[in-house]
């Protein structure tokens, strides 16, 4: 099973960066006015098409891959061979070079952008590491809060736990203990020693938050 959706998983991913670097090409030679006879996901024999008013959409059978078949460009008989007459108004071989390269670049330039887009939104959604680990917004009710967290405290020191019920057929959701100080009794404490303090400096306000463990079994 775990094979399974691993297989899955990578066929997934694949096909979204195959997916974008094709439509860098498809968008490109549409804008440089290049006709697009095919668009697929995949190489081999195709398993789904649809045609639209010029160009044909497949998925084919060997999921390692994808192509734009353009107008013109006839040298590469795993996109098609050679088609049918065309308008040399709309074959790839006839523009200039530099549309011919921004079409070419096109693909590679999706792949960086998704990369960015990713990663922004990883910072976004998940969150940035920031030094000290200070603590920028404690939502009124939540369980931090309930915890006894507040806005500005620094995280100093983590006391990792583990429940009486950890057995290995036992499933735990182990609880981090977090000492944490005010920001002002941190920066002083800081500016002193040259060094975040240690938790237990007697000059230093503490708290420490000690959630319950959460069991489950498997």
């Amino acid at each position: 099973m775990a094979t399974l959706q691993m297989l899955v998983s990578f066929v997934v991913v694949l096909g979204i960066l195959i997916l974008v670097h094709e439509l860098g090409h498809f968008f490109m030679a549409r804008l440089a006015g290049v006709g697009v006879e095919r668009f697929s996901i995949g190489f081999g024999p195709v398993l789904w098409r649809v045609r639209g008013k010029e160009t044909e959409y497949c998925v084919s059978a060997i999921p390692m891959g994808g192509y734009v078949k353009m107008m013109g460009d006839d040298e590469n008989p795993l996109e098609g061979g050679k088609g049918v007459a065309i308008d040399p108004a709309k074959a790839f071989n006839t523009k200039p070079l530099i549309a011919r390269f921004l079409i070419v670049f096109a693909g590679p330039a999706m792949n960086f952008i998704l990369a960015a887009v990713i990663a922004a939104l990883m910072f976004m959604l998940v969150g940035r590491p920031v030094a000290p680990a200070e603590i920028g917004r404690v939502t009124d009710g939540g369980p931090a809060a309930q915890a006894g967290l507040e806005q500005g405290d620094v995280i100093v020191h983590n006391h990792p736990y583990l429940g009486a019920s950890h057995t290995p057929d036992v499933a735990v959701a182990v609880p981090i203990f977090m000492t944490t100080t005010p920001p002002a009794k941190f920066a002083s404490s800081a500016a002193s020693s040259g060094e975040a303090p240690d938790a237990s400096a007697s000059e230093k306000v503490a708290r420490t938050v000690s959630p319950a463990p959460v069991t489950s079994a498997t």
